[in-house]
């Protein structure tokens, strides 16, 4: 994201029907409108009720907030409102590709422990594995960065 201030609202409760184009018709009366976006899920790609417009000047995004909402879009009454950055965000890229190299990695570490069991135990082992690989996704991916950083040094360092 540049240096410069973005004028994004967030837009609650749309229709299902509501697509970028209606939003985008609703809301640049006020304005310069940068981006009109309905988000949808990612497997369905049906609308998950909700959107953000994107506008260039804070009195088009002041204007906008003030006049749409708790009107009508589509048959359903929007809520609008100044949206708040998202903390701790798995969304961004960067963070989608620490998730990725979590599971790398923790994929890299069952499967050598899995080689070093698997002669004694059996399968076993590979159940009792797969059981810990997402016991370690979950955890890593709910870690703040800085414990998620430790937690790669700590593996890095080991000898296996």
């Amino acid at each position: 994201m540049s240096d410069e201030e973005e004028y994004r609202c967030f837009i609650g409760g749309l229709a299902w029907a509501t697509s970028d184009r209606k939003l985008k018709d609703a809301f640049d009366k006020f304005g310069k409108l940068i981006e009109a976006k309905v988000v949808v899920d990612k497997l369905s790609g049906r609308s998950r009720g909700f959107g953000f417009v994107t506008f260039g000047e804070k009195k088009a995004m002041e204007d906008a907030i003030d006049a749409m909402n708790g009107m009508d879009l589509d048959g359903r009454t929007i809520t609008v409102d100044k949206a708040q950055p998202q903390q701790g965000s798995t969304r961004d890229d960067g963070k989608v590709n620490m998730v990725e190299a979590v599971l790398a990695v923790a994929m890299v570490l069952i499967e050598m422990e899995i080689v070093r069991l698997v002669g004694a135990t059996g399968m076993l082992v590979v159940v009792e594995s797969l059981e810990m690989i997402a016991i370690i996704v979950i955890v890593l991916v709910h870690m703040n960065d800085a414990d998620r950083e430790a937690f790669f040094d700590t593996i890095l360092s080991s000898r296996f």
